[in-house]
């Protein structure tokens, strides 16, 4: 026979109260040199626009998603038979299980 599973204990808060008092302070950074230029990161090319591309890429994805998916959907034959069935039920002015008479 096994023993019976016991629910985990509740935490006493202690835990979470730890967690949720903040990050430590830290310092402030000295001040930059007079010679040193403000945006010096963008020297590395290679990653500004590594990191262009990805921002780029962040925003626009479920724009592009739908725009595959689209695509994708257009190009189906079930899609295709489904336009042309209700293409020709609207000349005949039939209902069709497709959309019923509009």
């Amino acid at each position: 026979m096994r023993a019976p599973v016991r629910a985990p204990a509740r935490p006493d808060g202690t835990l979470c109260a730890l967690v949720l008092r903040g990050p430590p302070s830290v310092p402030a950074a000295p001040a930059a040199t007079g010679g040193e230029p403000r945006l010096a990161v963008l020297r590395d090319r290679p990653y500004a626009l590594l990191t262009f591309l990805n921002a780029l890429l962040l925003l626009r994805l479920p724009l592009l998603g739908g725009i595959f998916l689209a695509a994708s959907a257009a190009t189906k034959p079930a899609v295709r038979w489904a336009r042309k069935a209700r293409a020709q039920a609207e000349a005949t002015g039939a209902a069709t299980e497709l959309g019923g008479a509009r």
